[in-house]
């Protein structure tokens, strides 16, 4: 049952799409590559059977943009995804294309931006679709910071919109939490939500992941973007890159059919391990009521080798 990697794409994991959105965002492609991971693994843990792992390799191009990640599922023997980056004139991703052998990841994905340089829409053709096309539209308020996500499903006629994220801030502009709404049948009246809420999230500290490769795990999480349930961290974090998201936080998810007043709110701790010059070697974040193990990004350098 947990064999199928779609079944198990919504995380979040996971908030997104996009800062590559946001026009005041530096891309350090003139980087050394050598400071830049070339192996990255990745686990996902929803609950105390099913879980799901990927080691990416990470290939660039010489001026420090990825060119293409290969992933191999590790937990899952055939499984893989080729994934090309393409870009544009001013060095933003333009285009992603995700194929795997089975089939379970079959997407074109093409990304536009307004006059300021920050991402404006994106555009899904998703072979595996029951819609023809997947669209998405990005809000910013006076300040130019994401402050809404729309995701509409295209079924040939009317377009339905089944995610809808709202993004909370406080009076300094740091943000607070996240919120997103679905349609859980894009047809019916079903709704379900999840809000995160970024307590321990109070920092100027920028986030340390490149932000092509937080774009090509927020969509290998959630391949439509937000259209599923589960932690959207990951995208955040690739929505707001001038703050660091992937820190403690606490999650409250409830159905339409929920009618307490209030869902259950989750706590979750992140922790942090580095390797002697101060590059992430682990990200874990856990529950924090067990330490339970939720998700966990090991990296790996072409001068520092995981143990």
């Amino acid at each position: 049952m947990f064999s199928n990697p779609k079944f198990l794409r919504p995380i979040a994991l996971l908030i997104v799409i996009f800062a590559i959105a946001c026009g005041k965002e530096k891309n350090d492609h003139g980087a050394d590559i050598s400071t830049k991971p070339n192996k990255v693994y990745y686990g996902f843990y929803p609950n105390n059977i099913a879980f799901y792992t990927w080691r990416d390799s990470i290939y660039y191009l010489s001026d420090g943009r990825i060119d293409k990640v290969i992933s191999k599922r590790q937990d899952y023997l055939y499984d893989s995804i080729y994934s090309q980056f393409g870009y544009n004139t001013n060095g933003r991703v333009e285009t992603l294309r995700m194929r795997s052998p089975g089939g379970f990841y079959n997407e074109d994905y093409d990304f536009h931006y307004d006059t300021l340089g920050r991402m404006d829409s994106m555009h899904i053709l998703d072979y595996g679709s029951l819609s023809d096309t997947i669209n998405g539209r990005f809000f910013y308020d006076k300040n130019g910071r994401i402050s809404e996500v729309k995701m509409f499903g295209i079924p040939k006629d009317t377009p339905v919109v089944f995610a809808h994220v709202y993004y909370f801030r406080d009076a300094a502009g740091i943000l607070d939490s996240s919120r997103v709404v679905r349609e859980v049948n894009a047809f019916s009246d079903t709704e379900s939500s999840a809000t995160i809420m970024y307590n321990g999230a109070k920092s100027q500290q920028k986030a340390f992941i490149d932000h092509d490769y937080l774009l090509f795990l927020a969509l290998r999480d959630n391949p439509h973007l937000f259209s599923s349930g589960g932690e959207q961290n990951i995208s955040d974090q690739l929505l707001n890159p001038d703050q660091l998201i992937l820190k403690s936080y606490s999650r409250n998810l409830r159905n339409s059919g929920n009618t307490a007043n209030d869902a259950e709110i989750t706590p979750f701790t992140a922790d942090y391990y580095y390797y002697p010059n101060q590059f992430v070697k682990m990200l874990s974040i856990y529950f924090s009521s067990n330490e339970r193990l939720r998700l966990v990004l090991r990296f790996e350098y072409p001068r520092y080798k995981l143990d």
